[in-house]
């Protein structure tokens, strides 16, 4: 009887074993599909549905491999699957970071992106009063999609003048700041405009950037304006099925996303209206996702909710924002 028993052991450890060399090759054979895309890859998944299962790879192997020998904040499993050098600092995959708004993963907007380099860069814009001081909540990724970073990764948060930067809650300067990126991907930095700052800086210029901390490797930048601020308009919002037309009429449309309708009361004394957005629930971190005429009394987004964490309901306002005169 006990020959037996250590019969079925050695039967039950022999099939384990058998489907963790089954799992392992499958694994490995993803990823070397993944890795090399061959043709009919392409043609079976799409461009589009290959890129997002590439990345998903790229992040588990991330999680699973994390060692970092260069220290550059991307592991060397993720750098070789990229074909990046992960000996080198300064050679390592692409990097993005967005404007991170509470309870919401993407935007169609382009305003919520800082920008890149390449085809298509993007930049993010925000508004600020002089005086004022704007918790920047941002979340880094690879600049096709979400990034998986190793512990210790930290970007270089550099003003340009008259901006000034911080650590969340720390003593405002003109120079460096380094913050730390979670395990979220979210890093966070407080800027300020001096009071007596001079206020005609068009927004369209680019006052802060981000590089890795450990080398000279952008992963974006800020550009903001110096405005005035009036009292925020409530919106009215309306969420569209997916049967709606409009789906179909933009290639800004997030396919796994929501498509949301606002309107709300003219404001012809503004010179610009920033459309902003949050799902926390003490309704004091808002984030700017678009930028409107003072003329425009509503607007179509799409937008891709973050199912991850327990958040509240979708909340939506227009910041009418005047812009002063340049100064003589």
């Amino acid at each position: 009887m006990l020959a037996n028993f250590r019969s079925i052991w050695v039967r039950l450890g022999l099939s384990m074993l058998a489907m963790l060399f089954l799992l392992v090759g499958g694994y490995t054979g993803l990823g070397w599909l993944l890795h090399t895309q061959p043709r009919w890859l392409v043609s079976a998944l799409g461009e589009d549905r290959l890129s997002r299962w590439f990345l998903a790879y790229a992040r588990s192997l991330g999680t699973l491999f994390p060692k970092d020998s260069d220290g550059d904040g991307v592991a060397d499993s993720v750098e070789e699957f990229f074909g990046t050098d992960p000996q080198n600092p300064e050679n390592h995959p692409d990097l993005m970071a967005v404007l991170a708004t509470p309870g919401f993963l993407n935007w169609s907007a382009g305003v919520t992106h800082f920008a890149y380099f390449g085809e298509g860069a993007r930049v993010a814009r925000v508004f600020v009063e002089p005086g004022e001081r704007l918790r920047i909540r941002a979340r880094l990724g690879f600049s096709d999609g979400p990034g998986v970073f190793s512990r210790g990764m930290s970007l270089r948060v550099t003003p340009r003048p008259p901006a000034l930067v911080a650590v969340p809650g720390g003593v405002p300067s003109e120079t460096p700041v380094r913050v730390p990126v979670d395990r979220d991907q979210i890093f966070e930095f407080d800027l300020l405009i001096p009071v007596n700052a001079d206020a005609s800086h068009p927004f369209e210029e680019v006052l802060v950037g981000f590089e890795n901390w450990v080398s000279t490797y952008s992963a974006g930048s800020l550009a903001f304006g110096v405005v005035r601020k009036k009292a925020p308009v409530a919106c009215t919002a309306t969420e569209m099925p997916h049967s709606d037309p409009l789906w179909k009429q933009s290639p800004q449309w997030l396919p796994e996303g929501r498509v949301v309708r606002l309107s709300w009361p003219a404001q012809h004394d503004a010179d610009m209206l920033s459309v902003e957005a949050t799902c926390d629930t003490s309704g004091r971190v808002w984030m700017p996702v678009a930028l409107c005429g003072h003329g425009q009394t509503g607007g179509v987004f799409s937008y891709l909710p973050d199912r991850s964490r327990r958040w509240g309901s979708p909340k939506f306002r227009v910041v009418p924002l005047e812009v002063p005169p340049p100064e003589n």
